[in-house]
């Protein structure tokens, strides 16, 4: 205000700087404050189509909330465009629509403006242009008009302000053409995720050229764009691509899924743990910035999702072209820390809540699982505790006392009777592969390992507590088939034929029991004389009483038990 510049102006002149300072801060302030945020969604799940994906439109509507609840994007600034079943021509994910959309948000925009496009749905790669041996990068929309690296190149230097371009599709890295690249060949330790066996229910987000011929029913993409599009195609199909240049001023971000000659997924349940289809780069995006409320930089939020990614074992690396000046400029250009949203206080709950941030460990998921471990290692002779904690130093242990949750892997993995697959889907769940565990964890992950927690068979989470179960697999001894109860609760059942009936786990427990109870009964021909079981009472506690002296071989320890069990169960039997 006017009082503030009078006591600038009145600063001693050894004190110029600072003046210069604060005056560019409240300047910037007053800029970022005035400033419009704008937003095109689109997402592409070409239903009913050989090449349909499941998660994109759950990525369009996370995104919005995201948007909204995160970065003050009012309403009547986001428009969303999909191809869901009964939209209005205007709302559809058309080539046309998206390029008329996105020149009407560059033309209008001011100097301070930040815009956002977000896609989500098929990218392609490939020399479509006649007479050239050019790859071009392009986002697939709805009715397959290709929007290229060059038109993206186009709108950007008709755009006054920031323009934040997050593809999640595949080849999306150098989806702006000329675009200067921050991070791409970036390495981590785990970049060897994709040895760790793989998550079922994804699907590459691309299309081959020979694939989209055959969808579009034509030899070339050219001549169908041509025929369907004419005054709509993209420039890449024109003379004009040649002259495109990278302007001086330039401010495009781009925020691919993956590198230009990589794949991005579609998954059947998100990393985000909403239990909702969702692209792994998307859902790893929102559990970043879940993670951390205060303003990120581009070069951090690419950091961490590339983490994440890798850490979760999909083989896709996100990357970011940019200027060295946007480098580490706050994504979205966020100025302050974002509400708590995990609040019950907070009046809408939005869709892009993850149950996980990128680095820590859920311990809500471990609580139980390491209780039971530690109890069944305070039961442990003293030189196999000591055994134990042997083993734990050498998987290599760093200051901390702590190892990777990959190194435990590796180790378990070799292991007889290791259930690869549970162990490497809870891990995913409730932590990264570069999570520092301490010895209680790693008994946990032991205990995971032997196939002794469960996993709902339909969005492969996690079952924490109560679950139901299919009888018929449980009693026929075939493999385990259960469900959370949000996903019995909507009606999933068994894949197999005739398998029908449910019982929540306590239940089965109550039903195993009482079915075991009469089976023994049964084998019991005569009520058994008080002395028989007197001289069985005797004989246990003996064998009791005589464990603190056992020998420490295995050998011997496994006999002894073996027979207390054995006396053990022939008193209940009896009972």
């Amino acid at each position: 205000g006017r009082h503030r510049s009078v006591l600038i102006s009145y600063i001693p002149l050894e004190s110029a700087p600072c003046s210069v300072v604060v005056r560019h801060k409240i300047t910037e302030r007053a800029r970022m404050e005035s400033a419009k945020r704008r937003a095109l969604l689109v997402g592409c799940n070409y239903a009913g189509k050989s090449c349909e994906l499941q998660g994109c439109l759950s990525d369009v509507k996370s995104m919005k909330d995201l948007l909204k609840i995160r970065f003050d994007f009012e309403e009547s600034n986001i428009v969303v465009l999909t191809d869901k079943q009964g939209n209005l021509d205007e709302s559809k994910s058309t080539g046309e629509n998206i390029k008329d959309k996105l020149g009407a948000m560059a033309r209008e925009s001011a100097a301070q403006d930040i815009l956002v496009f977000y896609f989500s749905g098929h990218g392609t790669k490939g020399k479509f242009i006649p007479d050239s041996d050019e790859e071009v990068e392009a986002i697939v929309p709805s009715d397959f008009n290709l929007i290229t690296n060059h038109d993206f190149r186009a709108i950007l230097n008709q755009t006054k302000g920031t323009f934040v371009v997050i593809s999640d599709s595949c080849h999306s890295g150098g989806l702006i053409d000329k675009e200067e690249v921050q991070i791409r060949d970036m390495k981590f330790e785990n970049d060897s995720a994709k040895d760790i066996p793989q998550a079922q229910g994804r699907k590459e987000k691309r299309i081959e050229p020979s694939q989209l011929f055959e969808i579009v029913q034509v030899d070339g993409i050219f001549g169908y764009i041509q025929a369907n599009f004419q005054g709509h195609e993209s420039l890449s199909f024109h003379e004009v691509r040649e002259w495109l240049p990278k302007i001086a001023q330039d401010k495009g971000i781009l925020i691919s899924g993956c590198r230009s000659d990589e794949v991005s997924y579609d998954l059947n349940a998100g990393l985000n743990g909403d239990g909702k289809a969702h692209g792994a780069f998307t859902s790893a995006l929102l559990c970043a910035l879940q993670g951390d409320p205060k303003p990120l930089a581009n070069k951090e939020i690419v950091e961490r999702v590339r983490e994440l990614i890798l850490g979760k074992g999909y083989n896709q690396h996100p990357c970011l072209y940019c200027t060295t000046d946007n480098l580490n400029a706050m994504f979205l250009l966020q100025q302050h820390e974002a509400l708590n949203l995990n609040k019950d206080t907070h009046d809408e709950i939005p869709t892009y809540l993850p149950s996980l941030g990128p680095k820590n460990i859920n311990l809500g998921i471990l609580d139980d699982i390491m209780g039971a471990a530690k109890a069944y290692f305070k039961e442990c002779s003293p030189s196999t505790q000591e055994n134990l904690k042997n083993w734990y130093r050498e998987l290599g242990i760093d200051l901390n006392n702590k190892t990777k949750a990959s190194k435990v892997y590796n180790v378990l993995s070799e292991k007889k009777g290791c259930d690869k697959v549970a162990l490497s889907e809870f891990i995913s769940q409730t932590m990264t592969w570069d999570t520092a565990l301490g010895l209680d964890q790693v008994l946990a992950l032991y205990y995971v390992s032997k196939s002794l927690v469960k996993f709902c068979r339909n969005c492969n989470m996690f079952v924490r507590g109560f679950y139901f179960a299919c009888l018929s697999c449980f009693t026929a001894e075939e493999e385990e088939f259960n469900l959370c109860p949000k996903c019995f609760e909507d009606g999933k059942k068994c894949d197999k034929a005739g398998h029908t009936r449910f019982l929540d786990n306590q239940a089965l427990l109550r039903l195993y029991h009482v079915s075991q109870l009469k089976a023994t009964r049964a084998q019991i021909q005569e009520k058994p004389s008080p002395e028989k079981i007197n001289k069985l009472l005797d004989a246990a506690e003996t064998l009791f009483r005589r464990d603190a002296g056992l020998n420490e071989s295995t050998k011997e320890t496994t006999r002894y038990l073996d027979l207390s069990v054995g006396l053990v169960t022939d008193i209940c039997s009896i009972m």
